[in-house]
């Protein structure tokens, strides 16, 4: 249910924040279908995802639920370079912020 809530309140948050609600739906089925798809799949799983972590805190400390999370820019990056050929965001400052966030993950473990 917090999952669903989350998503549900993402969403009224945006749309207070968007200026012109009326281009939203003309954007999206303007859109490719294979990325219309894409996009609701990597949603449905953001949500699952989101979902699955409060339901690990039941069984694993905080701490560590957290840390799993905190890792995914350590997946992604390189993920997203090897896989996608994707490296129009990745600079200096991308990488030290990879770096940083792999130095918080190894103080949680180790701390």
């Amino acid at each position: 249910m917090g999952g669903l809530l989350g998503a549900a309140a993402a969403l009224l948050v945006y749309a207070v924040v968007t200026t012109d609600l009326r281009t939203i739906g003309a954007a999206v089925r303007g859109a490719d279908p294979v990325g219309r798809r894409l996009w609701l799949a990597s949603g449905v799983l953001t949500i699952s995802a989101q979902t699955c972590l409060i339901a690990a805190s039941l069984f694993i400390p905080i701490a560590v639920a957290v840390m799993v999370t905190a890792a995914l820019p350590i997946v992604v990056l390189p993920g997203s370079v090897l896989f996608l050929r994707r490296t129009e965001g990745l600079g200096v400052s991308a990488c030290v912020g990879a770096l940083l966030v792999l130095v918080g993950v190894a103080g949680l473990v180790l701390g």
